[in-house]
């Protein structure tokens, strides 16, 4: 009966195990397949909407400024951001000398 219990204990706890490292794996595909939505977003909000001229070299593109934009008549499409707040940005870093994007960093909070 003892092993009974302990073969449906160590069952239970790699059915937990595996169960958990799969949904840390979606959750992982989940957040690249935003990450890859929304830089391209905060690209093009960058070029329309901000000056590089500012002093600084890294700016900050949120959800709510693309929100904001599209209330403005972008059409951004944010319908994946649902369960995001408001906060979750992009970090756009510009090479002053021509003006581009030199690298983006997403910090998603969802």
């Amino acid at each position: 009966m003892k092993k009974l219990i302990g073969a449906i204990i160590v069952i239970a706890i790699l059915v937990l195990v595996v169960g958990g490292v799969f949904f840390l794996y979606n959750k992982e595909q989940n957040n690249k397949e935003l990450e890859n939505v929304i830089e391209p977003l905060a690209k093009d909000y960058f070029d329309k909407y901000m000056s590089a001229n500012t002093g600084s070299n890294t700016y900050t593109v949120t959800l709510k400024d693309l929100e904001e934009a599209n209330k403005n008549g972008e059409n951004y499409d944010l319908s994946k951001f649902k369960n995001c707040r408001d906060t979750s940005s992009v970090d756009v870093t510009i090479d002053y000398k021509t003006g581009k994007v030199k690298k983006t960093e997403v910090k998603l909070e969802c």
